[in-house]
């Protein structure tokens, strides 16, 4: 893409200091090949203003950045998972969980240049607590990662990697566990890596990744001992345009 730009004003030009100027014209040519964009200034004729100057230079640079904004490619989508680790790790007789069944989500994406983009998730799992012959408890959790993604070559089928860090929200967790509390907040690091198949307009592939939790919690009681579990591996399967 290239755009150009000019601004002039004519000779002669009286200012508010009482001097006559003779006036430049300014040109700005932006030039946004693959790898980068590039802003340049040039001057057909004359000095001016020092301000006049700076207030040309600052109306050309949000000229650049208005243009600029429609050639960063976002991109939306679904994320679909497996959890393959469990979110707590649950000693009981009298109580049980399971592995969350589905992790499910939209997510964001900002493309860059250099094969780089940014990707913004919010993921959403829900799992049982049952207290045998009971009742039977949903707790419902939410990540939030923040993802720096590199894609490797430039074809239809591209792998790529993931790193970052994540947010961890439990909420809803049952009065028996009062002492861990009713919600919990965590964070840690994120890493993982998949294979982009680009269909039309349409981007599918799966992708494994793994969180790290900082915060390592539990809590036990008479009946029970519950510890959240620092490690946890997904499977995902993603589409977004």
């Amino acid at each position: 893409m290239f755009v150009g730009l000019g601004f002039g004003v004519p000779r002669g030009i009286r200012t508010l200091d009482g001097q006559n100027h003779n006036l430049e014209l300014y040109q700005a040519e932006l030039w946004a090949p693959q790898s980068g964009y590039v802003l340049q200034f040039s001057k057909r004729r004359g000095p001016k203003p020092a301000c006049y100057r700076a207030t040309v230079q600052a109306i050309l640079l949000l000229f650049a950045a208005v243009t600029l904004a429609p050639c960063q490619p976002v991109g939306v989508g679904l994320k679909v998972g497996l959890p393959l680790s469990d979110a707590v790790d649950l000693v009981s007789v009298s109580f049980r969980t399971e592995r969350p069944s589905y992790t499910i989500g939209p997510f964001l994406e900002v493309r860059l240049p250099a094969n780089l983009a940014i990707e913004f998730d919010a993921l959403y799992e829900n799992f049982r607590f049952d207290r045998i012959g009971q009742t039977t408890a949903r707790v419902s959790s939410w990540q939030f990662p923040l993802l720096l993604k590199y894609r490797i070559g430039h074809g239809r089928v591209r792998p790529y990697v993931v790193g970052g860090a994540a947010a961890y929200y439990i909420g809803d967790i049952p009065d028996e566990f009062s002492r861990f509390g009713n919600s919990f907040f965590n964070g840690g690091g994120v890493f993982g890596g998949g294979v982009e198949v680009k269909l039309g307009p349409l981007r599918i592939g799966p992708e494994f990744r793994f969180t790290r939790w900082v915060i390592d919690k539990s809590v036990s009681t008479p009946l029970a001992s519950l510890k959240l579990n620092q490690s946890q591996t997904h499977f995902f399967l993603s589409a977004s345009f």
